[in-house]
């Protein structure tokens, strides 16, 4: 029975050191001490694989076929006051919660209560508006203000017959028809404009990392869920939590369109 039991747990320890995980994102500074090079996206690491984080604060995001999300964080430094572990102890479960829907804006508290924290921008995403509260037309709209080196920029927002809220990035960051770098915009603040005149809604906290970059983390995390036979119900909502837990507030509609997903 002993010897049965030892042989389980070398079965299971092996099955666990042979894992590969792909990574998905890099916070800080991270190096494979095997090879000496940075961890990056779409790199595949294996359990018994030791890094070497450069500071306490420093995470890989990455997914394994098998078993799914995980997050690597260092431990404490070591008598050199390096920060090393291997990767199968510093593991631990990603968050899989999906936050609620924004449902409707009706009103300024809606408003207020959905981009006081921070909302990732995609190239487009939309939110529906109630018709009675904020018609949406030539004459009313809603339109987005930040400052620019000092100055303030006005971009109003597109009407559209669905009495949407839609916000495209290209768009937002266009001054004088030319484009700006995201970065160097700031105080995001939404407005409506009527024949009553403008009237401030909310602060807009945004995350404005690049859609791209963060659709090449996407795409690995597609391939590992493909690879484990995912079902495509599942893997929305593993995209969703993902981003909502490394960016920001997302709607599954905004996801799908921007991704083709079905």
């Amino acid at each position: 029975m002993k010897n049965l039991v030892f042989a389980l747990f070398l079965l299971i320890s092996g099955n666990a050191l042979a894992q590969d995980y792909y990574v998905l994102q890099v916070k800080g500074k991270v190096k494979s001490t095997k090879t000496g090079k940075d961890i990056k996206t779409n790199d595949v690491i294996k359990a018994d694989e030791q890094l070497k984080f450069s500071a306490a604060t420093d995470a890989v995001a990455v997914v394994s076929a098998k078993a799914g999300r995980f997050v690597l964080k260092p431990g404490k430094p070591n008598t050199s006051n390096e920060f090393l572990a291997y990767v199968k102890d510093a593991l631990s479960q990603a968050n899989n919660r999906l936050s609620t829907r924004a449902g409707i804006f009706n009103n300024v508290i809606d408003f207020k209560t959905y981009f006081e924290k921070h909302v990732f921008l995609m190239p487009e995403q939309s939110y529906e508006v109630g018709k009675e509260a904020y018609p949406i037309s030539d004459a009313a709209f809603f339109f987005i203000r930040y400052t620019l080196k000092g100055e303030e920029v006005n971009k109003q927002l597109p009407a559209t017959g669905a009495n949407l809220l839609v916000i495209n990035r290209d768009e937002l960051f266009k001054v004088d028809g030319k484009p700006i770098d995201p970065s160097e915009a700031k105080d995001f603040q939404l407005f409506y404009y009527n024949d009553k005149g403008a009237t401030a809604l909310t602060m807009l906290h945004l995350t404005l990392t690049d859609p791209d970059s963060v659709k090449q983390e996407l795409e690995v995390l597609q391939k590992a869920m493909t690879a484990a036979k995912t079902p495509a119900a599942k893997s929305k909502d593993e995209i969703i939590a993902y981003l909502q837990e490394n960016y920001g507030k997302v709607e599954e509609n905004n996801v799908v369109k921007w991704l083709g997903l079905k």
